[in-house]
């Protein structure tokens, strides 16, 4: 799934048609991943199954968020007989009472996750439905930064153009537009990664 529709990048470039779809393709991809790098995180709602490492209390902090649901905890119970790793499913009732979501983290009421190095395995789904308005417009403002320039002479963070003489030509950009756009979305950020 992608952050933002290829209609909306299209739109917000000027393009109109289908002849420059691998480019804007190509530069939605780049875009999306600037983002994604910086929020340390996936958005989208997908699967996901992560080691941690096991806190010795209840509650553990996990990469990906919103948590829509767990469908698995294990615990590490070390190597078996064949020198394959052995992991110990947990199960309600009989290892904890409930399991509870809230946003990125998780709680095992009446048990704990056993402290230790990468010894809890956690299979679950998080992400985002609809991405939040604020992280799409931050897309197509970067889209506009990078590519607005090179498509139609669109561009945010542009402070002058001068046309040199031949074939030059210069164009000077705001370098803090950048940090500024990715800035506005920084409570999107996972900072546990």
């Amino acid at each position: 799934m992608s952050l933002v529709l290829l209609s909306e990048y299209k739109e917000i470039l000027d393009i109109t048609g289908n002849t420059e779809d691998e480019f804007v393709e190509q530069a939605k991809y780049e875009v999306e991943s600037k983002v994604k790098n910086f929020l340390n995180r996936d958005l989208e709602v997908d699967t996901y199954t992560e080691v941690y490492d096991g806190t010795g209390e209840e509650t553990l902090v996990l990469n990906q968020y919103p948590v829509i649901s767990v469908s698995k905890v294990e615990v590490y119970q070390g190597l078996d007989s064949l020198g394959a790793e052995d992991w110990d499913e947990y199960t309600q009732n009989e290892d904890y009472e409930r399991l509870v979501i809230a946003d990125s983290k998780i709680y095992l009421i009446g048990s704990m996750f056993p402290e230790g190095d990468k010894n809890i395995r956690v299979t679950y789904n998080a992400g985002y439905d609809t991405i939040p308005y604020e992280v799409q417009q931050a897309c197509k403002k970067l889209m506009l930064l990078y590519y607005g320039e090179v498509k139609k002479t669109k561009t945010i963070g542009k402070s002058s153009v001068s046309e040199g003489s031949g074939f030059t030509k210069t164009t000077t950009y705001d370098l803090e537009a950048e940090s500024r756009i990715l800035k506005s979305i920084e409570k999107y950020r996972a900072w546990n990664v």
